[in-house]
């Protein structure tokens, strides 16, 4: 008994420092992500909350919680419900996303968020989303879009999707 507490001791600051809670709901994985804070990558959680719960489950990002997505990311789910309370911002460095991006054919494009898969259900409960920084990319090109400037959370290969009362606030472009 002595070498089981131990081990769970030893591994619970490993649970706690992912910024995922996972439990089960409904015969289903639930991950409740929290947000890292200080501008710091909020990108590991995210992924790891997709990989874990992205089949046949629930991720939540909470209300008040703002995640730092300072990197590209493509996850690929099936049957998937996310409830997106809180907010996504992604950094205005725009050397980088025009560089580190996904290059999407159409119109030439690029994308740092692209959502791929089966049975996506996402719910913004009209409190946060996306928040792009596109203010920035509007000032830097005045007007004269080039080559590299990213669209906003991109759907790619895609059935039986929803989203509804999610927002996306100042998209680089087009939304």
């Amino acid at each position: 008994m002595k070498i089981f507490i131990a081990a769970i001791t030893s591994l619970l600051p490993l649970a706690i420092a992912t910024g995922i809670q996972v439990s089960t709901v409904d015969g289903r994985p639930q991950c409740i992500v929290k947000a890292v804070g200080g501008n710091q990558s909020d990108v590991g959680n995210i992924l790891d909350a997709f990989e874990r719960c992205g089949k046949s489950g629930y991720i939540i990002f909470p209300e008040g919680q703002s995640y730092w997505i300072n990197r590209k990311l493509s996850p690929r789910v099936k049957d998937l419900n996310i409830q997106w309370r809180g907010e996504w911002t992604f950094p205005d460095n725009i050397s980088y996303w025009r560089s580190d991006s996904y290059f999407i054919e159409f119109q030439t494009h690029r994308a740092g968020l692209i959502l791929t898969g089966d049975g996506i259900h996402i719910d913004g409960y009209g409190t946060r989303g996306i928040h792009w920084n596109g203010d920035t990319w509007y000032s830097a090109e005045a007007g004269e879009t080039v080559e590299g400037r990213p669209m906003p959370f991109m759907l790619w290969n895609v059935s039986d999707v929803s989203a509804k009362n999610f927002h996306q606030r100042q998209p680089q472009f087009w939304a």
